[in-house]
């Protein structure tokens, strides 16, 4: 088939890879710098200096060699402690197949080599491909709790990578840490001092027009005014971030505990949807408590939305990819079985924990203010550059820059088949990313306040939650730069994977930046006297 035979060289041409697993070990080939490559190659490139031509050879024989150890089994087993392959491409002859493939190991020679060569004028003209193998066994002293090193190895710089990854990210919290301190912290302590000394009532209209170089001040009847667009909205997406943080901070801690084996892609994605299945009660106890203190009435519409809005966000997106899957055929379909199991952790454990939460927050009194809220709000000043709303995107760069040389790593761990184990280095990144949030939305909002804007609720929210888009359109970059991945499918389930995965490290920052913002308000005000 002409179309399929152009299909597999442009395969071949972007270095796919094919999977083979024994034991649960996936087959490796070596190379001769010491490290290894998962999978085998499916064809090689034959490149004419001469000619300037490339030539495609399709590998359709492995001579596999399995390791074993028999020095810990027990009754006569074995266990199996490695999986290599060699990939050959031999162009066997249906009518004497005892010529190529017999007894004797098979080799990758010119004169034999199977290539996919196209003929535009014949697009009819079919390639016979005979499949082949041989295996050879091994016995060797490594041991089976050793088996998984030799797919650990990765490049000799790659220690340096991630060790600067961590500096990159620790300097930028000390350099933000640093502007609240000298800026923030030491400014607001010397002006609150001198205010309070002299008895100055920010309350009375006629002090105000001498106090223009305090105006997060000035605010102080405003600045904890509820939104006025979607306060329900707002309360969701802080609980939905809250729960996240909880499940990723979680999941990253008992990752290092050994409970959770970060070489089984599988097995940490259930750990962590289990984790935040069981974490649903934050979510609920924070949305309540936001949506309370903004005046909000319809607690039972606010708690659905709680417990619905992201899971069933997700359920969807992973229905219509599995729909999307199904209809190409592909072997990654999910289950019906996995899906209902799924949908029933989301309605019956899921859904009841963020009720049981939104029902003690609403228990609870409304979270106090040390202000008073004036009837009439005050007339915000014209947009400028710091606080115009499209500002908030730029703002998520500065956590971007934090994790950008990490999420190369995970990317190429999650989407090149390498794999990623360095989980202490992911926990602390994550916890300075979260840090990272909450200083650079402190510090905007702190800004606008000067500029007398009060309208502060959602831009500390997107200041910080703009990090997902970040982490999109970089996803976006390494799709087109690095996978090169060929025909629509595996786009399709990229770009949707990375799609949630952005939405929820979105909320994840979004949230603890609200929060650590929101708490920053309540304690500048309240250092005030007010009358």
């Amino acid at each position: 088939d002409f179309k399929l035979l152009r299909r597999m060289r442009k395969l071949i041409q972007r270095d796919y890879n094919a999977e083979l697993y024994i034991d649960g070990l996936p087959v490796y080939v070596p190379k001769r710098s010491g490290n290894v490559i998962r999978g085998y190659p499916i064809g090689s490139k034959l490149i004419n200096e001469a000619t300037e031509t490339t030539e495609m050879a399709y590998h359709n024989h492995l001579r596999l060699t399995i390791e074993y150890n028999t020095a810990e089994s027990s009754r006569g087993f074995i266990r199996i402690v490695g999986f290599t392959a060699k990939p050959v491409s031999i162009a066997h002859d249906p009518n004497d197949m005892e010529a190529t493939c017999n007894a004797k190991p098979v080799h990758n020679l010119a004169e034999t080599l199977l290539k996919l060569d196209l003929d535009p004028k014949n697009k009819r003209k079919s390639l016979p491909v005979t499949y082949s193998y041989e295996v050879r066994w091994v016995e060797t002293e490594i041991s089976w709790t050793d088996r998984w090193d030799v797919y650990l190895l990765g490049a000799p710089d790659d220690s340096v990578a991630h060790h600067m990854s961590l500096l990159n990210s620790f300097m930028i919290v000390m350099f933000l840490i640093c502007c609240i301190v000298l800026i923030l912290i030491k400014a607001l302590k010397k002006d609150i001092a001198v205010y309070n000394e002299l008895g100055v009532s920010i309350g009375d209209d006629d002090d105000e027009d001498d106090m223009s170089s305090a105006g997060w001040k000035l605010v102080h009847g405003d600045v904890f005014r509820p939104p006025s667009t979607s306060p329900m909205a707002l309360s969701v997406l802080v609980g939905s971030g809250t729960q996240i943080a909880v499940a990723i901070i979680g999941t990253l801690v008992l990752s290092q505990t050994n409970l959770i084996n970060p070489a089984m892609k599988g097995q940490a994605l259930s750990n962590i949807v289990l984790l935040y299945a069981f974490s649903g009660t934050f979510s609920g106890y924070t949305a309540s408590r936001l949506f309370k203190l903004f005046g909000g009435k319809n607690w039972k519409l606010n708690t659905l939305l709680t417990a619905a809005f992201f899971p069933g966000l997700i359920m969807a997106f992973f229905l219509c990819l599995n729909i999307f899957l199904a209809f190409y055929g592909s072997a990654k379909t999910v289950s019906l079985f996995t899906i209902i199991c799924a949908f029933l952790l989301w309605v019956c454990v899921a859904s009841p924990l963020v009720f049981i939460g939104s029902f003690f927050g609403f228990k609870h009194d409304v979270i106090s203010v040390p202000t008073r809220t004036n009837q009439i709000a005050r007339v915000v000043p014209e947009d400028n550059f710091i606080t115009n709303k499209w500002t908030c995107v730029l703002v998520g760069a500065l956590p971007f820059a934090c994790a950008s040389i990490e999420v190369y790593f995970l990317l190429g761990a999650v989407w090149m088949h390498q794999y990623y184990y360095l989980m202490g280095y992911l926990l602390t990144i994550s916890i300075l990313i979260g840090v990272t949030s909450a200083l650079i939305s402190t510090i905007m909002c702190y800004i606008r306040l000067t500029q007398e804007d009060h309208r502060w609720w959602w831009k500390a929210f997107a200041d910080s939650a703009s990090f997902g888009l970040w982490i999109f359109m970089y996803s976006i970059w390494f799709l087109v730069y690095r996978l090169q991945l060929v025909g629509i499918m595996p786009i399709v389930v990229y770009v949707t994977y990375m799609g949630m995965v952005s939405l929820a490290v979105g909320l994840y920052t979004g949230g603890i930046a609200f929060l650590t913002t929101f708490w920053f308000n309540k304690t500048i005000y309240s250092a005030v006297k007010l009358d």
